[in-house]
């Protein structure tokens, strides 16, 4: 469901005109390394990530990916806060 809903995205962008390009990748392990990696494949212009929700818990111990990604990207990173 998901990714029909995101090819629908991308579909609806180069319609208009953005030229924008869907891959997809399974990965086990770290998130945020995977992500960095297929960006630099890609030659990625921007990453676009969500920060997820907050918790009670240390942020030292659990970082989330939009809280690591600016860190290993070579691009700039747009990290969208969770909505409340």
């Amino acid at each position: 469901m998901l990714q029909m809903k995101v090819r629908h995205q991308v579909a609806d962008l180069q319609a208009a005109g953005v030229e924008v390009e869907l891959k997809t990748k399974s990965t086990f392990g770290e998130t945020a390394p995977a992500l960095v990696e297929v960006a630099r494949e890609c030659r990625a212009d921007l990453i676009v990530t969500g920060e997820g929700p907050r918790r009670r818990l240390p942020r030292i111990a659990f970082r989330s990916i939009g809280q690591r990604m600016p860190r290993l990207a070579s691009c700039p990173v747009l990290v969208i806060p969770p909505q409340n």
